[in-house]
């Protein structure tokens, strides 16, 4: 069967991996990008969808010389804005194929498709597509571009996010917010594709964040998550645990019963346990989980003077909140990387 390994770099930036073969598509250039870390990559080929400098970074690949493609490539020129190209130019979108599987990227695309063109990209496995407006298309747009291809699997790109990203561009949560909530997959910074790859709408975390996890359970939590989720998602990837997995904390925003232990600290528990604990060996991992949980909750009282959502929601009326979730989220990471490094 075949398969694409796909890793989302950072804004408009992928790596694909084919049998043997990597590609780079749009790499940014160094301190360019709000948000993200410098980014260093090895490939066989690279390519850019136009020349602005957070698309066209070639010195950021050190290709290895092997120019022979096992994938097929189209190539679509389309308008880097509504004015058919008068403002900024005009933009590359490229169709991998591998195999029998497709992939486009759409690099800065500046409208809707036209008929032409949507034939063209039509049905195809995984769409890499701008949604954060100013300088592409906006959130509505992306919206009707996804829909006119018919993607199986839809990425978005080209966003911003809590402490990354142009700021005069918007965030993924627009976009997410017009698609059917039920498709919204939300995973770490790799991803595989292959024909038996579910239908979705797969939103990706940058492998070239530089953002805390303390921002990030602030944002997540911004953004309507509650305590226990919020600090879940921050730690995905430190424990393994897939984004939308971290709806396992749903029922536990208020705390571990309603108003009981903090929600932020029962997230913090589930992630600790999660990262740090082998999942085939219950029994002789139980004392370490014990302890492991004990020391968390002895800092987390340390800190706040209680465990109970209801002391701090009394005292404080939710204004601490977020400080309970950046907390639990920060300090459950130290606890994870002092576990791991013993």
């Amino acid at each position: 069967m075949d398969t694409v390994k796909i890793k989302y770099i950072g804004h408009a930036c992928f790596a694909l991996s084919y049998e043997g073969r990597d590609i780079v598509i749009d790499p940014y250039k160094d301190n360019m990008v709000p948000g993200l870390k410098n980014m260093r990559e090895k490939a066989d080929f690279v390519y850019c969808s136009h020349g602005h400098e957070d698309h066209s970074w070639v010195d950021a690949v050190e290709l290895s010389g092997e120019d022979t493609a096992n994938f097929g490539l189209a190539e679509i020129e389309v308008p880097h804005d509504e004015a058919e190209g008068n403002k900024r130019g005009m933009n590359t979108v490229r169709i991998f194929s591998f195999g029998a599987l497709r992939v486009a990227h759409m690099g800065d695309i500046g409208r809707v498709l036209t008929d032409s063109e949507a034939e063209v990209l039509k049905g195809v496995d995984c769409l890499m597509l701008p949604v954060g407006g100013f300088f592409t298309v906006n959130c509505e747009e992306a919206k009707t571009i996804a829909e006119q291809v018919g993607a199986k699997v839809v990425i978005p790109m080209h966003y911003s996010g809590c402490g990354y990203g142009f700021e005069q561009i918007a965030t993924a949560k627009d976009f997410v917010a017009l698609v059917d909530e039920a498709s919204v997959r939300y995973g770490g910074s790799e991803f595989t594709l292959t024909a038996d790859t579910e239908s979705q709408i797969r939103l990706m975390r940058p492998a070239m964040l530089n953002v805390s996890v303390r921002d990030a359970s602030k944002e997540f939590h911004s953004q309507g998550y509650n305590c226990c989720q919020s600090v879940l998602r921050a730690l995905a990837d430190e424990c393994g645990l897939e984004l939308s997995n971290a709806n396992l904390g749903y029922g536990f925003g208020g705390g571990m019963h309603i108003k009981s232990v903090c929600g932020a600290l029962t997230g913090g528990l589930m992630a600790l346990c999660s990262a740090c604990l082998d999942p085939e060996k219950p029994n002789p991992s139980r004392p370490d989980a014990n302890a492991l949980s004990l020391e968390l909750e002895e800092r987390f009282k340390a800190r706040f003077e209680t465990l109970m959502c209801s002391d701090i929601v009394e005292k404080y009326e939710k204004s601490l909140c977020g400080e309970c979730i950046a907390y639990a989220a920060e300090e459950t990471l130290k606890m994870i990387k002092e576990y791991k490094n013993k």
